[in-house]
């Protein structure tokens, strides 16, 4: 009993909850944090869609969640319709995670659609992991002056060789995010 409501308190206070988490092909039953998770969360359901393009191929309770409610979603991702095929994807730009495998809550910088100018912001940004939106990439300052390009998403900074990221106790610099077309 005691072991049952250790788990609960720790549930609560952490903010994870038990949630089917979905790709386009598959779904899988996992836990979240509760205002820190990587998709859209389906209605009041516990169904949590990865970025990606679903259709009517894919997962049954997907499908039939997808046309009975609405998404969730955060700052950073947005979604083509409410309906089937549903597209999700990351809003042009950078989010930044505090943490590795894009935990905590993420610092979004958009990239301007019109004419691809950012304002950057002032500072250090708190960084573990970092998600960039399709034709995209990040400049950071590096270690000797030498800029790091990301042109991907990256889950965990400290994959990256040692040195070549110029960071204050996991802080880092972002120089400029641009579009690559």
């Amino acid at each position: 009993m005691l072991v049952i409501i250790s788990f609960i308190v720790c549930s609560w206070l952490t903010g994870v909850y038990s949630a089917t988490v979905c790709t386009p092909n598959q779904c899988v039953n996992g836990t979240v944090d509760i205002g820190n998770s990587l998709g859209a969360l389906l209605g009041n359901s516990q169904t949590l869609l990865l970025p990606g393009q679903y259709s009517s191929t894919s997962p049954s309770q997907v499908v039939s969640s997808v046309l009975s409610s609405s998404l969730t979603l955060p700052p950073y991702l947005s979604s083509s319709s409410n309906t089937l095929p549903l597209t999700i994807q990351v809003q042009p730009g950078l989010a930044v995670f505090p943490s590795p495998l894009y935990h905590g809550s993420p610092s979004f910088i958009s990239l301007n659609t019109t004419d691809g100018n950012i304002t950057v912001p002032s500072g250090d940004l708190k960084a573990g992991s970092v998600l960039l939106s399709q034709n995209a990439f990040a400049v950071f300052g590096g270690s000797n002056n030498r800029p790091l390009i990301l042109w991907d998403t990256l889950p965990d900074l400290s994959q990256l060789p040692l040195g070549s990221l110029d960071s204050n106790g996991g802080s880092v610099t972002l120089l400029d995010v641009e579009s690559s077309e």
